[in-house]
């Protein structure tokens, strides 16, 4: 049984030389100019901070969200179609707003806070959990889950029999987490001791791989990770 950790812009000037007998070319070079700016203008536009207001989005026609590829969020199922519990309530939230949807994929948490902070999305939906400092740059919608955190080892290696001898493994998690700030609160209060590798750009799924590679003795994921994780 697993244990509960718990509870650039790039602008370039066109100079034209004039020639008078060549009014074809002249067509050509103008026409040119056009795509040229026509481009430009559609490069600014993409790169414009997207409003989260509902009004703003359903004046776009257009909900952009944010996530990442993970069997509990989002990935693309035997059919080869967008599948996973966030896509399915973006996908519904979308459709009650009347737009449509269109997900932007990032390759860990703190890639798509950084995104959603740059204004590249309206939502981020990616199994995020509620944290007092996250509050501090974002808002959070209702709360639509709950999982408890446990302590993942791999079959076999080595592994604590309880919280409290966390400190006789090697222990690796998401930099700024949930995990890692449970872990912040355990070391703080009952095991000074405690030691882990906090990384950063990758995902739970990537570390729990380590651990089943051998690489790390264990982990900290979220039951829902675990369960459909498990090997």
């Amino acid at each position: 049984m697993p244990i509960a950790v718990d509870d650039v812009k790039s602008s370039a000037i066109l100079f034209l030389r004039y020639e008078r007998n060549h009014p074809v070319k002249h067509l050509r070079i103008v026409v040119l100019i056009v795509l040229i700016t026509a481009a430009i203008f559609a490069y600014e536009y993409a790169r414009k901070p997207l409003n989260p207001s509902l009004e703003a989005i359903q004046q776009r026609g257009e909900l952009v969200v944010l996530t990442r590829e993970a069997r509990t969020t989002y990935y693309i199922n035997r059919d080869g179609q967008p599948a996973g519990f966030e896509h399915d309530l973006a996908v519904d939230f979308a459709e009650w707003l009347g737009v449509s949807v269109r997900f932007k994929i990032r390759n860990s948490i703190g890639e798509i806070k950084n995104a959603l902070e740059r204004g590249e999305g309206h939502i981020a939906a990616s199994g995020l959990t509620r944290l007092d400092r996250r509050a501090d740059r974002f808002d959070f919608g209702p709360v639509y889950h709950q999982a408890q955190q446990q302590v993942v080892c791999r079959r076999g290696g080595n592994r604590p029999s309880s919280i409290e001898d966390l400190h006789t493994v090697s222990l690796m998690v998401i930099a700024d987490s949930s995990y890692d700030e449970r872990l912040c609160d355990i070391r703080d209060s009952i095991l000074p001791d405690l030691t882990w590798k906090a990384v950063r750009g990758t995902s739970t799924e990537a570390i729990m791989r380590k651990v089943w590679e051998g690489k790390v003795d264990c982990t900290v994921a979220d039951s829902n990770i675990v369960s459909k994780n498990q090997r």
